[in-house]
Formats: C-alpha cells, sequence, structure tokens
C-alpha cells in the first residue's frame, strides 16, 4: 500500500500512481484525472512528482488554471475530481500558466546549444481542428522570441521548435496528420547531443526528425512557461473544444521501450486505448 501527501490531497493506491514510478526522469505531472493533481475546485493544477528529477521542488512545476486571478483565462473542470472521465475543456482563449512565474532552470535552459539538455513531453487529450498554430508547451512569449515550443501547427500536425540568436528551426512529424474529434496520446523527444526530435503519436514505435538547433546560450524572456497558448497570453491558445487530460515532461531522450512504458502507464490511468 503506498500512501502519498506532500501537504496536497491524500492518495492512497495499491498501485503505481504517478509517472515517476515507471520513468526516473520525469520532472513534471499533472492530470485532471487524478485528484491530488486537481481536487476540482481552486487555480491550482498540482505536480504529482514528489522529486522532480531536474533537483526542483515539486511545487516549482505547479500551473495556475488560466492566469489564477481572471476567470475568462480558466479552462473548466469537467467531471468528478479522480475520475478517470474527468477533464479540460477549453473556450479558444484558456491556458494554464507556471504558477511560481519563474522558470526552472531545465526550462530555461531547454533551448540552449551549450547548458541545454534532453527532454521528453507527453500529453493527453482530444484534438479539435483549426485554421491556425496552438502551443502545447512554450516558454516563448511570441513566436520571435529565444525559447522552446511544442505546437500543434496549422496542418494539424506535431511540432518541436528552438529559436535561438537568430532564427528558428523546428522538426515537424509530418507522418500523422490529427483528426478532429479523435484522443490522442502525443510524445515528443529531442537529442541535444544527437540533434534529433522522435515522436509517437499513438503509437509506441517512433517517428524520427532531425532537429538542430539555432546557436544561444540566452535564457527565454521572463514570463513563465504556459501551457496551450503563447507566454504572453496573446494567442496560440488550445482550439475551442478541446479536451485536455494531462501534460508530463522528463530530462531524457526518450526510447521506443521507455516511451511505452508511459503510453501503458497512461492508457491504465485513464481507462483508454491510445494505441488501438
Amino acid at each position: 500500500m503506498l500512501k502519498i501527501n506532500e501537504g496536497r490531497q491524500a492518495l492512497v493506491t495499491t498501485g503505481p500512481a504517478y509517472l515517476d514510478s515507471v520513468i526516473a526522469s520525469a520532472v513534471f505531472d499533472l492530470d485532471a484525472t487524478i485528484a491530488a493533481s486537481y481536487g476540482g475546485t481552486g487555480t491550482t493544477w498540482a505536480n504529482l512528482i514528489a522529486a522532480p528529477a531536474d533537483g526542483s521542488a515539486q511545487s516549482a512545476y505547479d500551473f495556475y488554471t488560466g492566469n489564477g486571478s481572471t476567470g475568462t483565462t480558466y479552462p473548466a473542470f469537467n467531471g468528478t475530481a479522480g475520475s478517470a472521465a474527468a477533464y479540460w475543456s477549453c473556450d479558444g482563449g484558456d491556458f494554464f500558466a507556471l504558477k511560481s512565474g519563474a522558470n526552472p532552470a531545465f526550462l530555461k535552459n531547454l533551448q540552449k546549444t551549450t547548458g541545454g539538455t534532453d527532454y521528453w513531453i507527453a500529453m493527453t487529450y482530444r484534438h479539435v481542428e483549426g485554421s491556425g498554430e496552438q502551443r502545447v508547451l512554450t516558454t516563448q512569449t511570441t513566436a520571435t522570441t529565444i525559447g522552446l515550443s511544442m505546437n500543434i501547427t496549422a496542418a494539424e500536425q506535431i511540432q518541436l521548435r528552438q529559436r535561438g540568436d537568430t532564427s528558428s528551426v523546428a522538426a515537424t512529424n509530418t507522418a500523422v496528420t490529427l483528426t478532429g474529434g479523435a484522443n490522442y496520446i502525443v510524445i515528443a523527444s529531442f537529442s541535444l547531443s544527437g540533434s534529433n526530435a522522435r515522436f509517437w503519436v499513438n503509437s509506441a514505435t517512433a517517428n524520427s526528425v532531425s532537429l538542430s538547433p539555432n546557436t544561444t546560450v540566452t535564457d527565454p524572456p521572463a514570463a513563465a512557461a504556459h501551457i496551450g497558448s503563447t507566454c504572453a497570453q496573446s494567442g496560440n491558445f488550445f482550439n475551442s473544444g478541446t479536451r485536455f487530460y494531462s501534460i508530463a515532461m522528463g530530462n531524457e531522450y526518450l526510447d521506443n521501450t521507455k516511451a511505452a512504458a508511459i503510453i501503458a502507464h497512461l492508457e491504465a490511468r485513464h481507462g483508454r486505448d491510445y494505441t488501438p
């Protein structure tokens, strides 16, 4: 019997609870279906990883629902806290913002060619098609400021983009075009030394795409990381009707075996087959 109580709502479970139980590199794990992450009320979407792999405090990766104070920016919580059927719904102007207001070193260094690191991002959601680019996770204030972002492109494909001192470079998973109304598990991972990205979209087999970052050792702008919008909160929101289940991140370059472990864990957690 595992008992977890880090000053938050207690969770008692008889099996693996969070992603660090299957992958040691997990830095944060946010999930609408876990009551310890969101208990149904309030403006905090809490990190489930008690000891993030980058050495940060657990709360360093708590996110606000919206900006934490303006209701029109809040995604709506649907369902019962702790239910596998729970989700956030977005209306085209909703997002999540890092609660501390300051990126931990791991996030600040992601786009750097010296001082950067490998990473992975995993999300589960229901896709809604639209006409513009949507930000999944970003440290950029705009598309022309230094930082990193994971995006859903206007062509309905998953992309990693890095902007350095002079320009942006991107790796886009053109192998899969997302379909409106479908549930997805999406994992993207980047190797700094290998200048390569891997993508898993409803599959445990990666698609590899070259990604050679543009030179920079500069921190991104002061604005903290956002999920579902630019850091300036001015656009690139999730499309209206999007259902967002979970997002997690870690500090290594994944292979198929580790991606499969993440997929299996989230499928069991959500009671949903993302990779039929």
